[in-house]
Order: structure tokens, then sequence, then C-alpha cells
């Protein structure tokens, strides 16, 4: 995940220098990250590691209160937020509550 993550900050940091933006300048565009609750600590450390390069606004997704599951509140998260999320950081399953599933084919529809 770490690898991942600065990947994305990489190709974050050439697309605006392409458009004469730099993160060194005082106002740093702001990452919105969406995360889900009790996420594995590898998910959460690589993009808290990048903050210092990177503004970054987790969005966090809280356990879901009702027998469907992650993927109705991720969607839900996802419409109140406008669509506007920069990374959704999601695994397969849920690790912490015995391996929800996570309905990732849809909501990477939802996210194009």
């Amino acid at each position: 995940m770490t690898m991942i993550a600065h990947n994305i900050l990489r190709e974050m940091q050439v697309k605006l220098q392409c458009q004469s933006f730099s993160f060194s300048s005082s106002s740093k565009k702001k990452v919105k990250v969406l995360l889900l609750q009790d996420e594995m600590s590898s998910e959460v450390y690589a993009w808290q590691e990048i903050t210092q390069e990177l503004e970054i606004e987790f969005i966090i997704v809280p356990h879901p209160t009702s027998s469907q599951g992650w993927t109705p509140i991720i969607l839900q998260i996802l419409q109140e937020h406008d669509y506007n999320v920069d990374i959704c950081c999601l695994p397969q399953v849920h690790w912490s509550d015995v391996g929800s599933y996570i309905d990732l084919a849809l909501i990477g529809k939802v996210c194009h």
C-alpha cells in the first residue's frame, strides 16, 4: 500500500507540474481518500506518511449498522460527497468483522 500511495503522489505531482502548479506552493491540492473505519493499519499508515507532501482529507466510512454490509454505506458516503472522492482505498472484505464482502465492481462503476 505504501508503494501505491507514493506512486499516486508522484503521478499527481507530474500532472500538477504540467498545469504550472507545484506541491511546494503555499496552497496544496487537497486529495480526498476514502477509508473504512478500523481498517488495517497498513492501509492507513501509507496515506498518513505522505500527508507531509500532500494535503489529504480522510473520509472514514463508519461500520454499517444494518445487516446489508459495507457496500450500501460506502455508496451513501460517496453520494454525500457528491462523488467527489479522489481515492477509494477499499479491500474486497473487511478484516475486523468476519470478512464482510464489499462489492468493488459496483463501487468502481459508481466512481468512474
